[in-house]
């Protein structure tokens, strides 16, 4: 799906929220429900609630740990999250760079809470204890 709207965007670098949607609802009439500044509690609620959503973070704050599937890379970034653990807390992210290259993770990850929210949190003109998402409607 990333090549074709990347395609139909006709971008070669970072895009925003507000393009994927144009892209996802031209190519696949996916209305994507696209929000900058969403609190935390918020964000959780409606991925608990069985939401989907594309989320602007910065990589940066991924580097350092084990989640990192593009190391050198410390940018703006988007992942797709799916669902939360009501057990840990975690979020299954999908990660575009987690395609498995040179032996670094591969396929969706369950991110500690704290790491997604810090990831998004430091997304550059983020407000401050939000996040920008982009949700789909109920994924079940």
């Amino acid at each position: 799906m990333p090549p074709e709207i990347r395609n139909y965007i006709g971008a070669c670098g970072g895009t925003s929220l507000n393009q994927n949607d144009a892209a996802s609802n031209h190519l696949y009439a996916a209305d994507m429900w696209v929000r900058y500044g969403v609190p935390w509690a918020t964000f959780q609620s409606l991925i608990i609630s069985g939401r989907g959503a594309i989320v602007q973070i910065w990589y940066g704050v991924i580097a350092p740990t084990r989640y990192d599937a593009c190391p050198g890379f410390v940018k703006g970034h988007a992942v797709f999250v799916n669902e939360r653990n009501p057990a840990t807390g975690a979020f299954l992210v999908y990660d575009p760079l987690a395609n498995g290259r040179r032996g670094l993770p591969q396929g969706p990850q369950w991110w500690p809470a704290s790491l997604l929210k810090a990831a998004a949190y430091a997304f550059p003109g983020t407000a401050t204890g939000c996040v920008n998402a982009s949700f789909t409607a109920d994924t079940e």
